[in-house]
């Protein structure tokens, strides 16, 4: 089928970092191998670094939307230019995090650049040479100053996010925030009490014990819905060791927990108590928390500084060449794959 009219999705690809093991700070201002095929904010963007975002917004069109063909057309752009698009906005995307680190006094440290410079030397040393790193490098499309430039960005995001969501940020979120965030994006907390029916090996209990295991849960289970203190029973009898430590309880959003512990968790109100609920580890007595703020504020902060981001690349300045709109976005997909 050719020339077919797909609705436009959106791909979240500009969210998506490139993680290593390791950086050291680079001059990106420069061309870095000799070709600028774009410019980004005054920056010049050499082959290297617009083929791999090419093949990355391709990669992530493909792993998304694998019914797509190339002669379709997204929206009102065909394939290969809504691909083109897409890199376009994460090459700007990334150059906006290190113009709001500078603005925002987020650059890296000199602890920093050291601390991460021994972990790119421990890299190169798991590889045996740097010979042998640069061709793992060139393997997945990149060069070490790529390498060091994907790298760089992550620990500069991470440094936004202190900066404008952390302790003494000017956009720290209060606690009302981060709950009404996690409400809206399916957070729960809840704690249990569980009766282990599985050994260390989860290997079931033989029959008598697991019985036993029963009318225990029946015991516990009355006693915490006649009113006694959950936590002294969960410390008493429990035998989760993934609550016996604080916060004693287990933050979740669907699909994190076994089925049955997460249907009955959802069903509670706050500080309402579960039935027993069976599953393959055990019984279970749950109780539902209310919501933590800690517990999401690393996300939301994840959330709102992506949002930020993607509004303020839309104002960073580009021009394009000849090559880089001359590229075939499918071959350059397809090589990378043979």
């Amino acid at each position: 089928m050719r020339n077919r009219k797909v609705t436009r999705p959106i791909l979240v690809f500009a969210a998506i970092f490139v993680i290593f093991a390791g950086f050291t700070g680079c001059d990106r201002n420069g061309n870095m191998d000799g070709k600028a095929l774009l410019t980004v904010g005054g920056r010049n963007v050499g082959e290297i670094e617009a083929r791999y975002f090419l093949y990355a917004s391709a990669n992530t069109m493909r792993s998304y939307m694998p019914y797509v063909e190339w002669s379709d057309v997204l929206g009102d752009t065909p394939v290969p230019d809504y691909i083109r698009n897409e890199a376009l906005n994460a090459i700007k995307f990334y150059h906006t995090i290190h113009m709001k680190a500078i603005e925002y006094s987020a650059g890296l440290s000199d602890i920093q650049r050291a601390d991460l410079e021994q972990l790119r030397n421990e890299r190169v040393s798991g590889y045996g040479s740097e010979q042998a790193f640069n061709e793992y490098l060139e393997s997945t499309g990149i060069d070490d100053a790529l390498y060091r430039y994907f790298n760089e960005t992550n620990a500069l995001y991470e440094n936004l996010i202190e900066a404008l969501f952390g302790e003494n940020g000017s956009m720290k979120a209060s606690d009302d925030v981060l709950i009404k965030f996690a409400q809206e994006n399916g957070h729960i907390r809840a704690t249990h009490i569980l009766l282990m029916t599985v050994d260390d090996f989860l290997q079931r209990l033989p029959d008598d014990e697991v019985q036993r295991k029963r009318e225990l849960a029946e015991y516990v289970h009355g006693r915490a819905i006649a009113g006694d203190d959950f936590f002294s029973l969960l410390f008493e009898y429990g035998e989760d060791p993934g609550v016996a430590v604080e916060p004693y309880s287990y933050d979740f959003t669907s699909g994190v927990m076994v089925v049955e512990f997460e249907k009955a968790a959802f069903d509670l109100k706050e500080n309402e108590i579960s039935d027993i609920v069976e599953t393959f580890y055990g019984f279970h007595i749950i109780m539902r928390l209310p919501i933590d703020p800690e517990s999401v504020r690393y996300e939301y902060a994840g959330h709102e500084l992506g949002r930020l981001i993607n509004d303020w690349s839309k104002d960073v300045e580009f021009t394009l060449s000849d090559e880089w709109n001359s590229i075939d976005v499918r071959e350059l997909y397809e090589n990378f794959h043979k």
